[in-house]
């Protein structure tokens, strides 16, 4: 899966500031969608929040979806990389309005960077980590009608690395050829196995089984052996399926 030229990293000052952008992009698209909801709502006017206690049981889901990621804290891998996750969610719902759920999944994080190799060469790093992740979020709902309910989720994740790659390809230039090296990307000179942060995101679900939604993974861990901070960035683009209520 190669690069997708998603984040930039100037801001309109002229900044080297990674985040910049992509705090951007996070606040149109809730406003967007809460616009949106907003609207909705007005229109069929209907009740923000039901405190009545929930009848159903435990529901199990299974999620699957598109990654985009990044580095945050670091100028030199500044490129998206794009992944996948996998895994599986269990929710509650303790009011009507207001459930927990929390998921194990496999997700495919990482970045890409290009720089000056040298004798007119370029070096292009693609770090590739893959995580056990676990989300313990909660979710506010909103049932907009009998089949369209929309929710907002939000908490802390707890990921451990299980394998990846530091992989270096060299292009040569006025000298030499080209080369391509590999690294264990948690290796003690490399990357740290554990990371945690914040999860959130906006979804819609459709007849209480179809689920769409954006979720933002936002690294508040420091997981650098190499000097430096670096933290994990990772957008989200998921679809669910609930197949189970117990």
């Amino acid at each position: 899966l190669s690069r997708i030229s998603f984040f930039t990293d100037q801001s309109p000052r002229g900044e080297s500031v990674g985040l910049y952008h992509i705090m951007q992009r996070i606040r149109i698209a809730i406003a967007s969608l809460v616009a949106g909801v907003i609207s909705l709502s007005a229109a069929a006017q209907i009740n923000w929040w039901d405190s009545s206690r929930a009848d159903e049981g435990v529901s199990l889901s299974g999620q699957l979806g598109l990654n985009l990621s990044r580095f945050t804290h670091v100028e030199r891998w500044n490129g998206t990389k794009a992944g996948v996750n996998i895994g599986v969610f269990a929710e509650k719902p303790i009011l009507n309005s207001l459930a927990v759920k929390a998921g194990v999944l496999y997700t495919m994080k990482g970045t890409v960077g290009k720089n000056d190799g040298g004798f007119g060469g370029e070096l292009t790093t693609t770090f590739s980590p893959a995580y056990l992740e676990i989300p313990i979020l909660a979710s506010y709902r909103l049932q907009y009608n009998e089949s369209v309910r929309f929710t907002f989720d939000f908490g802390p994740y707890f990921a451990f690395g299980l394998h990846g790659k530091d992989v270096k390809k060299w292009k040569a230039g006025n000298v030499g050829s080209d080369t391509r090296t590999e690294y264990d990307v948690f290796s003690d000179s490399q990357l740290k196995r554990f990371d945690f942060g914040f999860q959130f995101g906006p979804s819609v679900v459709y007849r209480n089984r179809y689920s769409a939604g954006l979720i933002f993974d936002c690294g508040a861990a420091d997981i650098s052996n190499m000097g430096g901070k670096v933290g994990n960035f990772t957008f989200m683009i998921n679809l669910g399926y609930k197949f189970l209520t117990l």
